[in-house]
């Protein structure tokens, strides 16, 4: 558990208060979309880089009743009774993808009220003992 919660804490890099996505690899094709956020989230559409989205669903949208759609490399997330994802740090949503992913780009997050959220894309945790962005020390492995 201690090492999980140091997983999320280097891929979201907790000495910058800027709100972040991050993927990580949950084995047989399944990625999950890590989120930390200081505000409510009402909506969410991004690509993911360097493959192929079969499924997305799951994570913190689903909860909120959030409708995922997707096509090819994009995601969009929204609701249209008004539910949002709650502020914090948890899984946006699972996605199965063909290949492995090296970026999220075009990330647009939106607040309750529509307003655009600045987001940034902080790492790939693409094995499970490595961060691609770089994440180092002695204590983690998973």
């Amino acid at each position: 558990m201690i090492k999980k919660i140091f997983l999320i804490l280097c891929l979201i890099g907790l000495s910058t208060a800027e709100n972040t996505l991050a993927l990580e690899n949950a084995g047989e094709g399944f990625w999950n979309v890590v989120y930390s956020s200081d505000t409510d989230i009402g909506g969410f559409q991004f690509n993911v880089e360097g493959t192929t989205i079969i499924e997305a669903s799951g994570g913190a949208a689903s909860e909120a009743d959030l409708f995922i759609n997707y096509s090819g490399s994009l995601i969009l997330g929204f609701s249209l009774t008004g539910t949002v994802i709650p502020a914090g740090t948890n899984t946006l949503t699972v996605l199965e993808l063909i290949g492995t992913p090296t970026n999220l780009t075009n990330i647009v997050m939106s607040d309750p009220e529509g307003s655009q959220i600045d987001f940034i894309f902080s790492g790939v945790v693409d094995e499970i003992d490595t961060v691609s962005d770089g994440c180092d020390h002695p204590d983690f492995n998973l």
